[in-house]
């Protein structure tokens, strides 16, 4: 590898390339100015395009509570709730679920069962102004666009003192990653409660680390960065509890860091220190802890045992080390698909060959290591650098941001009966940073080493960027297509010249899609005894060109002897066929690109289609 340059600490760090001319410094500033032009926009579209999502809003709600003076929520238990033998059984709750769905009841009360950071942040703030309820979809977006911008600028800070002199095109690439790879789009496409307090975290944390490395990294600390970086840390696990020890561990390696670097370690100045990094994240976790004693008479009592959600928690372990070897795996290795349906990425809904403790709950997930392999730099960071003061700091800036990231990952794997995607976003961050940073260190060096280093990481970082973006349009319930279908279609028409190339290569139609319009975003390569209802079966099929025929074979029915009056659409035309109840064959011409057939019988009516075959045109 290249030796790196000697680098004047009090100078280079984040003055943003100032001293390698102000032509570059401009280039960057419009990189970023266009970047975030179009990725916030972005996210704010994810958030929204999907229509009503029936978002329970309880952080407003909240809200309204914490203005009158009270910490319980708005509304008391219904009586029925009250009265059930046992209100946590899901079994007898049912119906009540779909209005009070994860909140807390204790002792006749609802709580909030999510982090308040986002209350007190962004919700009350709002409502003081005079503007009425937050959205609870700007909140999300709010926080997701301020983690994003912080996470750049950390990134930035630490290329910048440690490799000046990264190419503008490789810090593109860069960024581009913390955008798409973070799983924040993913989660923006259902803005839910849970997702405001998730971007909470995310922002907070992001902040924090940015603070806290601006203002320890350079030569001449600055007070006020590293007491609102404390300050932000608290805020991160306000938001999000389990982010609790990840926090505290950041402050303690400040403080370390302020020790060694300081050049008077005097009783005094250690006092003064410890106070400016300790002090802010103490004050929130007091109130934090004073909140929980409040509620349920401990400090260390959050409440998720008497959540009522879709299992009786009281019957599980909240921390358990049986949890953590099939989440993990979950959260490494779970495969995706690729398909020819728009977003061409999907997850899988099989079980790993894992051992599933008693009532865990595995939900849509996708391992990092698939989505996102390049991740797996960071395991060559004790090998980054030569063996200079420089790189030694820079190894363990590295050390330092990556354990916080598995810190974060064996946290949630440890404390959460279950595994879902959402929870990628408490870690996935922290550890895209340092193996981008490696990255960028290890494509400086010498000749064709560099270069294949170089286009490898680029390749790798694309890809991961393609398939967070391609599972934003999805998110958990395929709320794009369910809600806004012209949306999608439209979306889905124009990409289909990608299907389209991918079949004339190899000759022949291909069966995208299969599903009724209750299976959003299900996808079956086969039209083998799938059964044609009143409720449209739509099939999309992708030909190369015009000259092929879908060939329909319907089996036969239990029906009367009476045919079946099939109605059969495509495009801009509708036929109504007659089948027999014996087998019949239906033929559909097909057209270049992507064809949507619509299928569907009379209400009472069934036909079953056995097989469905391309043939050329004669």
């Amino acid at each position: 590898m290249n030796a790196r340059p000697v680098v004047d600490r009090g100078r280079l760090l984040v003055r943003s390339g100032i001293s390698r001319g102000r032509s570059m410094v401009t280039r960057r500033r419009a990189l970023l100015a266009c970047f975030y032009a179009l990725v916030f926009p972005f996210y704010w579209w994810t958030a929204v395009s999907s229509g009503n999502v029936r978002i329970r809003d309880y952080y407003n709600q909240f809200t309204n509570s914490i203005l009158a003076g009270h910490i319980d929520m708005p509304f008391r238990p219904p009586k029925g709730l009250l009265a059930l033998k046992n209100p946590y059984d899901p079994a007898l709750n049912s119906t009540y679920q779909r209005w009070y769905h994860d909140l807390i009841l204790y002792h006749g009360h609802f709580y909030l069962s999510w982090g308040t950071t986002p209350v007190f942040t962004l919700f009350l703030p709002w409502r003081v102004l005079g503007v009425g309820n937050m959205p609870v979809s700007l909140a999300a977006v709010i926080f997701s666009c301020v983690g994003l911008f912080f996470a750049v600028l950390l990134f930035l800070t630490i290329l910048d003192r440690f490799l000046p002199g990264t190419s503008l095109s490789m810090t593109a690439v860069a960024v581009t990653a913390l955008a798409f790879c973070s799983v924040v789009p993913f989660i923006l496409r259902r803005p839910a409660v849970y997702e405001v307090e998730i971007t909470s975290g995310y922002a907070f944390m992001m902040l924090a680390l940015y603070l806290l490395a601006s203002g320890c990294l350079r030569a001449r600390l600055i007070p006020w960065r590293l007491g609102l970086g404390s300050l932000c840390l608290g805020l991160a696990f306000g938001g999000r509890p389990v982010l609790t020890p990840v926090a505290l561990l950041a402050a303690l390696l400040t403080f370390a860091v302020v020790m060694r670097n300081s050049a008077n370690r005097h009783v005094k100045p250690v006092l003064r220190y410890g106070a400016i990094i300790f002090a802010p994240i103490g004050v929130v976790l007091f109130l934090a802890l004073l909140y929980n004693f409040a509620r349920f008479g401990s400090p260390f009592q959050y409440g998720y045992s008497y959540a009522l959600g879709g299992t009786d928690v009281r019957s599980l372990h909240l921390f358990s080390f049986a949890y953590m070897s099939p989440t993990l795996t979950y959260m490494l290795v779970s495969p995706i698909y690729f398909t020819f349906s728009f977003p061409f990425v999907g997850f899988t809904s099989g079980m790993l060959p894992v051992a599933l403790p008693q009532g865990y709950l595995a939900g849509t997930v996708a391992g990092v290591l698939v989505t996102t392999p390049f991740l797996v730099l960071g395991g060559g960071i004790p090998f980054v650098g030569r063996r200079d003061r420089a790189s030694r700091e820079f190894r363990a800036v590295l050390f330092a941001i990556a354990a916080f990231g598995l810190l974060g990952m064996l946290l949630v794997a440890y404390s959460i009966w279950g595994v879902t995607e959402e929870c990628d976003v408490d870690y996935v961050s922290l550890l895209l940073i340092p193996a981008l940073l490696v990255w960028c260190e290890v494509a400086r060096a010498k000749r064709w080493r560099g270069l294949i280093l170089k286009v490898a990481g680029v390749a790798a970082i694309l890809y991961a960027s393609f398939v967070g973006f391609a599972i934003s349009f999805t998110g958990y319930y395929g709320m794009l297509q369910e809600n806004n279908p012209g949306a999608y279609w439209t979306l889905e028409r124009a990409t289909s010249f990608i299907p389209t190339a991918i079949t004339a290569i190899e000759g022949h139609p291909d069966l995208v899609r299969v599903y009724y319009s209750w299976e959003i975003g299900a996808y079956q390569p086969t039209l083998t005894d799938v059964r044609v209802l009143s409720v449209p079966l739509h099939v999309d099929v992708v030909s190369p060109d015009s000259s092929w025929r879908l060939q329909l074979n319907f089996g036969p029915t239990l029906a009367s002897g009476r045919p079946i009056d099939l109605t059969l659409s495509y495009g801009n035309r509708t036929h109504h066929l007659s089948v027999s109840r014996h087998s019949h064959v239906v033929v559909v011409p097909l057209e270049g690109g992507l064809v949507r057939i619509r299928l569907s019988v009379p209400s009472g009516q069934e036909a079953m289609i056995a097989r469905a075959t391309f043939v050329r045109a004669k």
